[in-house]
């Protein structure tokens, strides 16, 4: 996948947002993350509000990208919805993992580099 059709993909991820059984699933990520981070459990966990550095292991690039929970993302802030195919891969990542995802029949695939809470950042 090229890159002009990843940045076409990020900015359109409102478009394609993930059917009910995904969900179901994004449900039940929210639940877990809330029940471990109430416990102490995890320390870096994405979630909403969470900012992530991804490289792209196949177009060697370097991304940030935030997770937001409204259903629109934004391409100009970076902002990726967890109603997204992308942003519902990312939702629970953790430092050193990598996520596929598969688009346009072809798959891409993401390692996280780090992962910010929206508290930890510095205005």
């Amino acid at each position: 996948m090229t890159l002009h059709a990843r940045k076409a993909l990020l900015k359109n991820t409102r478009v394609c947002l993930i059917g009910p059984r995904d969900l179901t699933t994004l449900i039940g990520k929210l639940d877990r993350i809330e029940r471990f981070r109430s416990s102490g459990k995890i320390a870096q966990v994405a979630t909403v509000g969470s900012t992530l550095k991804l490289l792209d292991l196949e177009a060697d690039s370097i991304a940030e990208l935030t997770l937001v929970a409204n259903s629109q993302s934004s391409h100009e802030t970076h902002e990726v919805s967890i109603f997204s195919p992308l942003g519902s891969a990312l939702l629970g990542a953790v430092s050193g993992e990598v996520i596929s995802l598969q688009n346009f029949a072809r798959g891409c695939r993401y390692l996280v580099l780090s992962v910010a809470d929206s508290d930890a950042r510095v205005d």
